[in-house]
């Protein structure tokens, strides 16, 4: 089951709730991370479910064959821009800005669309079409769809997120974009480079 989550979500959060940090054996995989830790909140979730710009990025995880699971994950880079947000609108305000032109065709140095990238971090992943049992969360066509609503006019951005609004913290948000093109939703505020 763990590792049919790995794959869904690309993520290793699920290996926190396996109870590894209670077994302190000398013989789990090299891979196995260190979550000694304790969890601490951001956003109103605990860390090991939120998306952050280091140590809980998306990985990309691969069953290779008897007891081999390839996990690659951590990508660094330098940040490019950075914009306070105290609202949904400013930030794709600030998203647009970086990123002139039509989104929707761009693509996302993480794989799909510049445009869903977006949405991605927003939400922090946080879409029916990841978590299909959550009927509360939109799908990324609805996203999309409020969108082009909202930039015509007819939608508003903060109509549509009132779902993520204890997610979005907009008091102290800020928006971040980097050289390698990577987006990302951090609660203190980031220096470029």
């Amino acid at each position: 089951m763990a590792l049919a989550h790995v794959q869904v979500t690309q993520r290793l959060s699920i290996l926190r709730c396996c109870q590894l940090e209670q077994n302190n054996n000398s013989n789990w995989p090299s891979w196995v991370p260190d979550w000694t830790v304790a969890q601490n909140s951001l956003f109103g979730f605990h860390r090991s479910h939120s998306r952050q710009p280091s140590g809980h990025t998306a990985s990309q995880t691969q069953y290779v064959g008897a007891d081999i699971l390839e996990v690659v994950g951590i990508e660094c880079a330098s940040v490019s821009a950075v914009s306070y947000v105290s609202s949904a609108t400013d930030m794709f305000e600030a998203f647009s800005s970086w990123t002139p032109g039509d989104l929707r065709p761009k693509s996302y140095p993480g794989g799909g669309s510049l445009f869903d990238a977006f949405w991605e971090v927003v939400t922090k992943g946080r879409v029916h079409d990841r978590y299909v049992r959550n009927i509360d969360f939109p799908t990324v066509a609805d996203l999309r769809i409020r969108c082009q609503a909202a930039m015509a006019g007819e939608d508003s951005f903060e109509g549509f997120f009132h779902v993520f609004k204890k997610e979005l913290n907009t008091d102290r948000t800020w928006l971040t974009s980097t050289y390698e093109g990577y987006l990302c939703v951090v609660m203190s505020e980031p220096q470029r480079g």
